[in-house]
């Protein structure tokens, strides 16, 4: 009994202490997460108060529940008109991106790190998904435009599962000289559109439900019940499930084109809108959710092996330099120059990355669990790199690196659509 207080006591003290690391953003522009992770890291790999097996099955569940509410909530800040200007943006972003950081790290993997082939552009392709989960919540603070803010949530969105169809199409061809390279292709695009057809749909019959939802007592939770629901039932049909939640959202948040989309149509139906009080709630669930999914982060990163280690901050440093000419190619005079450098420094790795670090193990990849410890060590330094780095952006101090760097390229400084707190 007195362990399990000790226990409550200790999951108060998180919540306690993400609120104080909030608070520290918003005045200074350090990032709450990387503390977080941090605290997971003391829990776990370094005082070895709680090892990550210890948690079985819940700790999967727990993060995949945690990315679905904050793919939704970002959803629901997407507005359509942005949203039109920025998809373009977001989706060249992804691909270049993601087509870059997998040559490049591929490529060192293979040469210095003397991998083969496969777990070489396996560990690239994993080390190319930018992570929905760190994503959303920093850009929601930081001072960009709106536009810009979009952009990297769907570039964050699309490149999971660009990733994921990539990495299942390597483990596809383990032991197969075959070709698979427009199967890969196909699956990627079907699940895609796919994913975005169940989320929209799913979107407009809630907002129509919406108001005789209110109804029931204690209604609130039934809307992200319902995104719990259209996610899994997505990933069940074999489309991707975080595309399906992101999509639901933006149908929520977007419910007064809905409507006049009905009028166009000829039919006179009562479209429900989110109320403030609900948004409110979704935020304070995502707040709680993302608190303990850092933490949880930090206590699975495995700190055994220093090679691997230095290895780990090494592929990190690849991915952050080569997002600078990433941002330049996708992004070309688009982009004040604050929006630029946010944007370049914008590399965290997450519950994509580790979902398909395990699955190397599974499916017996050879040099599966070199890929896996070196995944996992690029998911904590890529976050670490991503809340320093935006962090002297924010404050700066890397303004005349980046006139440099990109010097004739991003429109000139534009004061942004929407200021941080």
């Amino acid at each position: 009994m007195e362990m399990s207080a000790w226990v409550i006591v200790l999951l108060g003290l998180m919540i306690f202490l993400a609120h104080l690391f909030s608070g520290i953003f918003e005045r200074t522009r350090i990032p709450d997460v990387l503390p977080l992770v941090l605290i997971g890291l003391l829990i776990g790999p370094v005082l070895g108060l709680l090892a990550p097996d210890r948690l079985g099955a819940v700790g999967n569940v727990f993060t995949t529940a945690t990315l679905v509410l904050i793919l939704f909530e970002g959803g629901l800040d997407l507005n359509l008109g942005v949203l039109a200007r920025s998809l373009s943006g977001g989706v060249r972003l992804a691909l270049v991106n993601v087509l870059g950081v997998t040559a490049i790290v591929a490529l060192l993997a293979h040469e210095w790190l003397d991998m083969s082939l496969l777990p070489a552009l396996t560990l690239g392709t994993i080390s190319a998904a930018t992570s929905s989960a760190v994503i959303i919540p920093m850009v929601s603070r930081l001072r960009i435009t709106d536009a810009t803010r979009t952009v990297l949530v769907v570039e964050a969105a699309l490149s999971d599962v660009i990733c994921i169809v990539l990495v299942l199409g390597y483990l596809a061809a383990i032991g197969q000289e075959r070709v698979i390279g427009p199967a890969i292709l196909g699956r990627m695009i079907s699940s895609l559109l796919m994913a975005l057809g169940i989320g929209g749909l799913a979107g407009v019959l809630w907002s129509l439900l919406l108001e005789r939802v209110r109804s029931l007592q204690t209604s609130m939770i039934t809307t992200p019940a319902f995104v719990f629901v259209v996610f899994g039932l997505t990933e069940i049909l074999g489309f991707s499930g975080a595309i399906a939640s992101l999509t639901f959202g933006f149908v929520l948040g977007n419910t007064e084109s809905v409507q006049r989309g009905f009028l166009w149509l000829g039919k006179d139906v009562r479209v429900g809108h989110l109320l403030q009080g609900e948004r409110d709630f979704f935020a304070e669930l995502v707040f709680v959710m993302k608190t303990f999914f850092f933490i949880f982060i930090g206590i699975q990163m495995p700190l055994r092996e220093p090679d691997l280690i230095l290895a780990s901050l090494v592929l990190v440093t690849a991915t952050l330099l080569i997002r600078i000419p990433v941002v330049r190619v996708a992004c070309p005079c688009r982009m004040a120059m604050q929006d630029a450098s946010i944007a370049s420094v914008m590399v965290p790795k997450g519950l994509a990355s580790a979902v398909l670090a395990a699955l190397a193990v599974e499916h017996h990849l050879p040099q599966a669990e070199t890929v896996r410890d070196l995944s996992y060590g690029v998911i904590l330094f890529s976050i670490a790199v991503t809340a320093v780095m935006a962090f002297l952006v924010e404050r700066g101090w890397t303004s005349p690196l980046f006139r440099l760097l990109y010097r004739g390229e991003p429109a000139p400084e534009e004061a942004p659509d929407k200021e941080a707190p």
